[in-house]
């Protein structure tokens, strides 16, 4: 799993950030076994900028992987 940030500006959601782990030079993922389950705490900022944080999720072994809106500050 990867996550990203976005910020809602013009009408339109756009890239801003996103967050990788760094080991040694590599860059690794977080890895959510089938049985697992992650609990992502979002404290969003107050300054007047709206915010949504999506995952990127990949299965291992098929190359499938979907991005998906985890939380979204509301209007």
């Amino acid at each position: 799993m990867q996550l990203f940030q976005e910020t809602f500006v013009d009408g339109q959601w756009r890239m801003t950030s996103w967050d990788w782990m760094f080991d040694i030079g590599r860059t690794v993922a977080y890895e959510i076994l089938p049985t697992q389950q992650a609990i992502l705490n979002v404290t969003f900022w107050d300054d007047g900028c709206r915010e949504r944080m999506l995952a990127l999720f990949y299965e291992s072994g098929t190359g499938r992987r979907s991005l998906v809106v985890v939380a979204e500050e509301p209007e």
